[in-house]
């Protein structure tokens, strides 16, 4: 599929002309440059003359409909497109890796937090840390499959609660606060 721009098109001081059924590009003494068909789709085909030297831009159908479906991983565009999943979806070939610049930014991590050596606290107990995580892939021998981590600011003294269900996080770190 080509792109034209008519605002470069009429920058050089060409005329663009649309119809029902296309479109002529003229230049300055009226004689026709270009001719364009109009589509099912709605849009002009250009039919350029071998002379002219158009200044167009390329649009690969592959990022195209990468875009379309959310940013899909091209490999599962290319399966949807085989499986014939989705009415209009054009057949891809052989897919060479592609590198998507709105994927590679939503991939990056973010730079961690500097280091800081002064405490903040003035006592054990008046800041914990908290950090969840899991579901972890193989559960402990007890079923266990969230881990809790609470460390006290002051002394760095951690407090390490293996969890069966993540709801149950509210429940162990109230009982903690209890026992201290």
């Amino acid at each position: 599929m080509n792109l034209l721009s008519i605002t470069q098109i009429c920058d050089e001081d060409f005329l663009v002309q649309f119809s029902k059924k296309g479109c002529l590009i003229l230049n300055e003494e009226g004689v026709q440059v270009l001719k364009g068909l109009r589509t099912t789709d709605n849009c002009y085909r250009v039919i350029p003359k071998p002379s002219i030297a158009c200044r167009s831009a390329q649009v690969n159908l592959l990022e195209l409909w990468h875009q379309r479906l959310r940013h899909a991983n091209y490999k599962q565009v290319a399966k949807v497109s085989k499986l014939e999943a989705v009415i209009g979806l054009p057949k891809f070939g052989k897919i060479e890796k592609n590198v998507c610049g709105p994927c590679q930014l939503g991939k990056q991590t973010k730079s961690s937090h500097p280091k800081v050596n002064v405490v903040a606290t003035s006592r054990p107990l008046e800041l914990l840390h908290v950090d969840l995580m899991g579901p972890t892939r193989t559960e402990s021998m007890g079923g266990k499959r969230y881990i809790m981590v609470v460390v006290d600011d002051f002394s760095r003294y951690s407090w390490v609660e293996f969890l069966r269900e993540k709801s149950k996080a509210y429940d162990k770190m109230e009982r903690l606060c209890k026992r201290l």
